[in-house]
């Protein structure tokens, strides 16, 4: 397998090096020794300084969040979650980022920020302190040059990983362990586990919404296997999901796990196995959204295409607005425009896989290609 990209976005990002953030700072110190019981101990010995220092964080949260569970005691229980919140659905390397920054454009919007996600047990308590830390995070997220920061969205997933919830993302601490086995859809959990998922989905989202009684936007690529679940959760929930070419997908994505490993990991790994898992990955999460997409209610589901969305921002966003019956996109239209306007000379990467790896994909990815109308290169002139 070889791969043809230019990665022009990152040309001024720093290298996949997160050396000051590691998603699970965030736990608490009972998360934190379940999952090093769970993989053996099994750390790296060059990487055993940062389990050292990751037991220090531990031990903080769990102080942090015992004080702040008694301080923002009854406003807590005073918290109401949206009852119908927007999720943005897609595959890793989608474009799901984007429309999520643009949804969240709209002032009637909310989102869990990247600081609330990361440090999940005690937001309340310490964000007005670390958000004014930037130097904590690099300035482009290092995958593909979009702006980093402590209020941008973010992703829940992580959130729900330092809660001590079942997650594929553990596999990026330990990638030599069974972390990740049945977690993206959920279905490799038993009952109780999924109750306990849901409870703490819920208990997240109170705290984020605290202050804030408008519609709730979360993003999480995972949540696209899901849907089931969440529509337990919330039945008036609406979704939104973006395609993309499956070409550019799988080897976007491939460099992601990848990098993420290098920077992140608590053990080496020659990475053999990554290949394999962004293929089942991905046959997982849509077997799993196509079996359940007739169970969102009409009206409710809003599906686009990566390139359509930006060759067409303001289009594609206003029939999202309209298909949904959300209403009132004329208000965001001129930050819609401004958005992708300062965004005019962002370039993306473009990749080409070798054409074995073209027919694996054919292959295995054909029913999402044929549903969203995506062609392999030498069938392109076909019908």
């Amino acid at each position: 397998m070889s791969e043809n990209h230019q990665d022009k976005p990152n040309r001024h990002a720093d290298p996949f090096r997160f050396w000051h953030l590691r998603f699970w700072y965030g736990m608490r110190l009972s998360t934190w020794l379940a999952l090093l019981k769970r993989n053996r101990f099994s750390v790296a010995p060059g990487r055993l300084g940062l389990a050292l220092s990751t037991t220090g964080f531990a031990i903080a949260n769990s102080v942090l969040r015992a004080i702040q569970e008694l301080v923002f005691y009854r406003a807590i229980r005073r918290a109401t979650v949206c009852k119908s919140p927007i999720f943005v659905l897609g595959h890793w390397r989608s474009g799901t980022t984007l429309l999520h920054e643009v949804m969240v454009l709209d002032e009637r919007h909310s989102y869990a920020n990247t600081y609330q996600c990361m440090a999940p047990n005690h937001f309340l308590l310490t964000s007005w302190l670390v958000t004014k830390l930037p130097f904590l995070l690099p300035r482009k997220r290092p995958m593909d040059a979009m702006n980093a920061g402590w209020n941008k969205p973010q992703e829940d997933e992580f959130a729900l990983a330092n809660l001590g919830q079942p997650s594929p993302y553990l596999s990026i601490a330990f990638p030599n362990g069974n972390n990740a086995e049945g977690t993206l859809s959920l279905e490799g959990l038993s009952e109780q586990q999924r109750a306990g998922w849901k409870d703490t989905l819920m208990w997240f989202l109170r705290r984020v919404s605290l202050h804030s009684d408008k519609t709730i936007v979360i993003k999480s690529p995972t949540h696209t296997a899901r849907v089931k679940t969440l529509l337990e959760m919330f039945p008036d929930a609406k979704f939104v999901l973006v395609v993309r070419d499956p070409y550019e997908v799988y080897l976007s994505a491939l460099k992601l796990w990848t990098a993420l490993r290098q920077s992140q990991s608590l053990q080496t790994s020659d990475n053999h196995d990554l290949k394999n898992q962004v293929l089942d990955d991905f046959e997982t999460m849509f077997k799993a959204f196509e079996r359940d997409r007739n169970l969102i209610p009409e009206k409710h589901l809003f599906e686009t295409r990566f390139e359509d969305f930006i060759d067409n921002p303001a289009g594609e966003m206003e029939r999202l607005y309209n298909e949904l019956g959300l209403g009132g996109f004329e208000r965001s239209r001129p930050a819609v425009e401004d958005y992708f306007a300062r965004r005019a000379d962002y370039q993306r990467d473009v990749y080409m896989p070798r054409p074995e790896l073209r027919e694996e994909i054919d292959r295995r990815w054909g029913p999402y290609m044929r549903r969203y109308g995506y062609k392999s290169p030498e069938r392109a002139g076909t019908s």
